[in-house]
């Protein structure tokens, strides 16, 4: 297959986010994974402010991490949750089972670490696959049963960003 134009960049960042607006021992979490974090943030209130919002609950629900503040009138403040993340390098990749394989080889053997933490801490984690593309290139995007069976034994949630020219 001839391929034109610029190769596909994938970048993965898993998170573990509080699930309530309760700060959590991060350093803890850093310690016991043996992985410094890119982020690793206290909660803390949003700059941003929601003008309108129908339902507080759907909100958010769709806004992974945030707590939207009581409020007699909009706009409405938001609380951004604490959290712990790490970002892995954004590299050129045909394929995402190679940026999944990197991902797994981090996070081998510390499956059980993470699901106590986050059991005793309330949280929840995510892996975020942010794909940089132009349309009519992109990568393989399908994942090995093994990265499945992989980030269900840490029970993460999968979700996918796409920056396309």
């Amino acid at each position: 297959m001839i391929r034109h134009g610029v190769n596909p960049q994938i970048r993965l960042i898993f998170s573990l986010t509080k699930m309530d607006t309760e700060d959590f021992n991060r350093a803890y979490v850093t310690k016991s994974l043996r992985i410094t974090p890119t982020e690793s943030n206290a909660p803390m209130l949003s700059k941003s402010r929601i003008i309108n919002m129908p339902n507080p609950e759907i909100a958010e629900h769709e806004l992974i991490g945030i707590s939207i503040l009581p409020s007699l009138s909009p706009p409405y403040q938001m609380l951004q949750h604490a959290y712990w993340s790490i970002d892995f390098l954004k590299k050129e990749r045909w394929r995402l089972a190679d940026a999944l394989y990197e991902f797994e080889q981090t996070f081998r053997e510390k499956e059980e670490n993470i699901l106590s933490i986050f059991k005793n801490n309330n949280l929840r984690a995510d892996l975020f696959v942010r794909v940089f593309a132009e349309s009519c290139n992109m990568p393989d995007l399908s994942i090995p049963d093994s990265s499945i069976a992989f980030l269900a034994s840490m029970k993460a949630s999968v979700s996918f960003d796409f920056y396309l020219d």
